[in-house]
């Protein structure tokens, strides 16, 4: 077989434990299988993951601005045959989604929405939504979250197996004796508990210092926590704990962390979720006892190697302190214990279940064996009502004539005085309601979704109707759609006669458009209940925008939202109606909404209010206003800027990114005669600083003439590098802060390797004597496969 593998999000450092796990996978799996052919897409930032030196693996490093257009090209070119997905991700391409085997470690944001910025909960999302169903099959580390994928309602894969990690082959082989003089300095000189994880917030830290404090008052002891991995957020975190004796080393060498292991009283490891938990393995290996959480994959991989509580439960924790530090027997058996479990997992049982993957995937896409459709789900559909008598029954009848035959109906009845009750007991048992004071619309709704199991939800007012097989296209959109989250359809106006008066302007989605007017014709909208769930109940506050308030909400958190162009309900509009009669209150309750959710509110409602005030229902000093020309306009103009002034404000702020990427386009297609002279003082000048680290790098990874990096970052005893293939036979001088390094010759089409002496904070100019116009006009020198001088977000283009 061709298999290729896409490491396009994997990135040292941010991606985590990730990394050294698909290291130790792939490197066994290339080792154990030479008679496969593997073809391993990277970047330049990502290319050191995999060490290549045998003749099965072929490694190309693709730009990430044309990542996934390169991949797909060079898939059809070298006709793969199947594609891993290192993580997942929502792009499309002609490779058929059931030859593709994808990663999914965790389904953390799933239970813990409120740890990921609302942009990044919403790629989540749909990526993973996207890959669970249509994946050919999916590997990930533990039962725990193998369980929790077969759950998730949007999965649809019936291939999903288990890849756990082992101990990294760069950790077994650290040696503890070339520690290096600093690293010696920062070692602890105290009996310590070790925590060695980012400050992410399911890491749980703050509840372990809480902890440690709790136990230090217990016992009086004279002992340090120890943390180490990314520092963003330490020093906040360490001034709510000024005296606790603890600190934060940082990266560590794999040397360091082995010896902080072996020496530690135990490893204290309270993570909220984990989709494997890598600590525990080396914390096994070193000969350490462990106390962590009882929750997610934890028990799973420690088994009877480990003393756990809640994680949320900060006495409990510092009790298993107290427990690990006085009970020496106790460390004695679990140390025992780990060792043995350590056992059960090691790269050869891995790469074998991730290559009998292939092979099932490879047979079933060639049989064309697809997954089974999923059961009916039952839709609960709610309808809030009061002194609706003369609506009531059609749209009751609108709802029990629908064709689609798996619906929870509930009427949720606000002790009304005319006829509605008379006609909810005329239909006996054919579906549930109640009678009974509310807060109002909300309030009804809710509590008939409280009292629903449906899957599929949406709510119908008391004189809306729904088309006959409107829940029917709705289910089926949502099936052959498992990542979407609400899906909304088109709406007739009907008045009170069910006469036809026009139709609900709605729109394709995006949030853009949403913010501009509510494009979502509410009768016409399904969503699920895994997304009302993360979003909670309808705002009770609320009683004219309060479905524009729930699907800005939706949005926001991630919901995925689509639209079909299918009429499904009717929407009945009328002189009675609150849309109608309380214009001035809805529009004050969508200027709230809008200013919530948005930030500003979007000129267009302007125009409606100020339309409403002058031409549709004029009174008091509007009636005068009528009769100035253009005063609609002006005045809603008026409103827009001055109740938007501080958003206005911050939008027109001065960019200096901006000027200088106009002043620049300016001076090259101006100055162009210009040119060879700039590019000789470039080469005396660094144009290179913190917020901008990076000069003369091209999208497609070609350097120029003039190659400048500013240091950011350097991981104790990390080699800073760049490799390529030059395009011409040239001399390179490099210079560190204008200090001349070394000079190199370079070989046109040979792979060269430059290893640079720098640390953060200096400058490092690359010049290179001779260089090659291109068929763009652009002056290139090498191009470039891999660094560690840089990363990705370091670059601006």
């Amino acid at each position: 077989m061709r298999i290729g593998i896409e490491l396009r999000h994997i990135t040292p450092g941010s991606s985590g434990g990730l990394v050294p796990f698909l290291k130790g996978l792939l490197e066994k799996t290339f080792d154990m299988y030479p008679q496969e052919e593997f073809f391993v897409y990277c970047t330049i930032y990502n290319r050191g993951l995999i060490s290549n030196s045998l003749a099965n693996v072929h490694l190309t490093s693709l730009p990430t601005v044309t990542y996934l257009k390169d991949l797909e090209n060079d898939l059809c070119a070298k006709k793969i045959d199947l594609l891993l997905r290192s993580f997942p991700v929502q792009e499309s391409m002609d490779f058929p989604m059931s030859r593709q085997v994808v990663l999914i470690p965790d389904l953390q944001h799933e239970q813990f929405p409120q740890f990921f910025p609302s942009e990044v909960l919403k790629e989540r999302r749909s990526a993973f939504g996207w890959m669970m169903s249509k994946a050919g099959a999916i590997g990930t580390f533990t039962q725990f979250t193998r369980q929790t994928i077969q759950e998730h309602p949007e999965n649809r894969c019936q291939d999903i197996f288990l890849i756990p990690p082992a101990i990294n082959s760069e950790y077994a082989r650290a040696d503890e004796a070339s520690l290096l003089p600093e690293e010696l300095d920062f070692l602890p000189r105290l009996p310590y508990f070790f925590c060695p994880s980012n400050l992410w917030p399911h890491k749980n830290h703050r509840r372990l210092l809480q902890a440690f404090l709790l136990f230090l008052r217990e016992t009086g002891l004279d002992m340090e926590l120890v943390l180490s991995g990314h520092p963003d957020g330490w020093q906040e975190l360490n001034a709510e704990f000024p005296d606790l004796p603890v600190r934060h080393l940082g990266f560590i060498r794999p040397e360091v962390l082995k010896r902080l292991y072996r020496h530690a009283t135990a490893l204290a490891f309270f993570s909220l979720y984990e989709g494997f938990g890598m600590p525990l393995l080396e914390a096994f290996d070193a000969g350490t006892p462990v106390i962590c959480s009882n929750i997610t994959s934890l028990p799973e991989v420690g088994g009877d190697a480990i003393l756990s509580c809640d994680p949320t439960d900060v006495p409990a924790i510092s009790r298993l302190m107290v427990e690990i530090v006085s009970d020496q027997n106790l460390r004695s058996t679990l140390v025992a214990r780990g060792r043995e479990r350590l056992g059960h997992y090691s790269w050869e049982k891995s790469a074998a279940s991730l290559m009998q993957a292939f092979e099932r995937v490879s047979s079933a896409a060639i049989t064309g064996k697809k997954a089974e459709r999923t059961p009916t789900p039952l839709v609960t559909i709610v309808t809030p009502s009061y002194n609706q008598g003369r609506f009531l029954r059609r749209t009751i009848e609108s709802v029990l004539n629908q064709t689609y035959p798996n619906i929870e109906y509930i009427v949720m009845d606000g002790a009304s005085t005319d006829d509605s009750v008379e006609i909810l007991n005329s239909y006996g048992d054919r579906f549930t309601w109640v009678s009974e004071r509310d807060k109002g619309q909300a309030d009804a709704i809710n509590k008939g979704f409280e009292r629903g199991h449906g899957d599929i939800l949406t709510f119908l007012n008391s004189d809306d109707v729904l088309t006959p097989d409107a829940v029917q296209k709705a289910v089926d959109f949502f099936t052959d759609h498992p990542e979407v989250d609400l899906v909304y359809g088109r709406a007739n106006y009907t008045d009170e006669a069910d006469c036809i008066t026009g139709m609900y302007n709605t729109d394709e989605y995006s949030l853009q458009r949403l913010i501009i007017d509510n494009c979502i014709c509410q009768p016409a909208t399904f969503w699920r209940k895994r997304i009302a769930d993360l979003v909670g109940p309808f705002d009770i506050g609320l009683h004219m925008a309060l479905d524009y308030d729930y699907w800005l909400r939706i949005a926001t958190m991630g919901g995925r939202i689509a639209h079909i162009h299918e009429i499904l309900a009717g929407s009945r509009l009328y002189a009675e109606t609150k849309t109608l009669s309380l214009r001035e209150r809805a529009y004050a309750e969508v200027f709230q909404v809008s200013q919530k959710y948005a930030g500003y509110v979007h000129i267009n409602y302007f125009l409606g209010l100020w339309y409403h005030r002058i031409r549709e229902n004029p009174t008091g000093i509007y009636r005068y206003l009528s009769y100035l020309p253009k005063s609609q306009g002006i005045f809603a103009r008026l409103h827009y800027f001055t109740f938007n002034r501080k958003y206005l404000i911050h939008q027109i702020n001065f960019k200096p990114g901006r000027v200088k990427k106009y002043l620049t386009h300016f001076l090259k297609s101006t100055l162009g005669f210009l040119r060879p002279l700039a590019r000789n003082v470039r080469s005396r000048l660094y144009l290179v600083d913190e917020k901008n680290p990076v000069f003369g790098l091209w999208p497609d990874n070609h350097l120029g003439p003039v190659f400048q990096v500013y240091i950011r970052r350097k991981n104790p005893g990390q080699k800073l590098y760049l490799a390529g293939v030059p395009v011409v036979d040239s001399v390179v001088k490099i210079k560190v802060d204008h200090h001349a390094a070394e000079e190199l010759l370079l070989r046109k089409n040979q792979l060269s390797k430059i290893v640079v002496e720098a640390e953060p904070g200096q400058k490092v100019l690359f010049e290179f004597a001779k260089n090659h116009r291109d068929e763009n006009g652009r002056y290139i020198t090498m191009q470039l496969s891999e660094t560690t001088l840089f990363a990705e977000h370091d670059v601006i283009y």
